[in-house]
């Protein structure tokens, strides 16, 4: 209830970012400090730079959390929980770090094949869907599997949060107008259409009310496996059996690019948070999976990077480093 306070709150924040700073004077604030850092890093808040050089916040949960270049000098750092933080040049000289606690980023074992993988918009959860038919539902707090499902033995083909990270969205069907079993479908950012890739190498776009289909992109030479709006609903890119990503422009609806890098049949493409494709310019790539990769996501503050793999895990990637 805090964190998502101080996201709408600055006044909030503030109160928390001054019981952080009494600490540097205070022992007495160590207590209420380890408490504010701990919940503006829940809510997202980043500390790149910040001058936090003699702070006492023994016990505080920092994980996930923000700290790239921050000035931590002589801070007091006994019991925290510092997993998976971003501590990339940051200044630790002479600071308490007696009972800290370090590891590695989640790595997720399932039964069988990850055939898909996706974050709630939220943040909270995280669902993989399984070669099974089974879907899991981890908090991303603690990496804990928090529910588990089967309804039947069929390969789940996608999993999607609803916008309020309420429901589940869960297919292995076909449409009605597609000519071929449908891979992938995803909302716009806006909720008003639906966009779904299929094995007849189309993509088409539904009209989220009406069900009535108001477009179809043509151009892949084989089966569409994968398909993802751009953040701002302004683009569409689409991954198939013919090794390409191509990105669609939603005004004109034409092929605005083509991606031809990959050795291999594309099974997910996804946005980062900020993401629009301009150059298409292949900056990284990613390897360790034993096996083909078929869903990839971002984690909704675009810091981490998950990988579905039919190696039976999911990999987690700091986008940073």
């Amino acid at each position: 209830f805090l964190e998502e306070r101080v996201q709408h709150d600055p006044v909030l924040k503030q109160q928390l970012l001054v019981c952080i700073e009494n600490s540097k004077t205070d022992e007495k604030w160590r207590t209420a400090a380890a408490n504010a850092i701990t919940i503006l890093v829940r809510a997202g808040v980043q500390f790149k730079y910040a001058d936090l050089q003699g702070i006492r916040i023994p016990g505080a949960d920092l994980s996930y959390g923000m700290f790239y270049s921050a000035q931590l000098q002589r801070a007091d750092l006994r019991q925290v929980n510092l997993r998976n933080v971003l501590l990339h040049r940051a200044d630790l000289s002479g600071a308490q770090m007696g009972g800290a606690q370090f590891g590695e980023l989640p790595f997720l074992t399932e039964d069988t094949g990850v055939w898909w993988c996706a974050y709630s918009p939220d943040g909270k959860s995280f669902a993989t869907g399984l070669e099974n038919g089974k879907v899991c539902v981890y908090d991303t707090a603690t990496w804990e599997r928090i529910n588990s499902f089967r309804d039947h033995d069929k390969r789940i083909s996608g999993v999607l949060f609803s916008p309020n990270s309420r429901h589940l969205n869960i297919w292995n069907s076909t449409l009605i107008g597609h000519g071929n079993y449908v891979n992938s479908v995803v909302h716009s950012p806006r909720g008003d259409f639906v966009a779904s890739a299929s094995e007849d190498k189309t993509v088409r776009l539904w009209n989220a009310e009406t069900g009535k289909c108001h477009q179809t992109l043509t151009g892949h030479t084989r089966g569409v496996i994968c398909v993802e709006f751009s953040p701002k609903g302004n683009q569409i890119a689409s991954g198939s059996d013919d090794k390409t990503v191509r990105l669609w422009d939603v005004e004109t609806w034409e092929c605005i690019q083509i991606l031809s890098r990959h050795d291999d049949s594309v099974r997910s493409v996804v946005y980062s948070p900020q993401g629009y494709v301009e150059t298409g310019i292949c900056r990284c790539v990613l390897t360790g999976h034993n096996g083909t990769v078929t869903s990839v996501t971002y984690s909704p503050r675009g810091d981490l990077i998950a990988s579905a793999s039919v190696d039976t895990t999911v990999r987690l990637w700091d986008v940073e480093s």
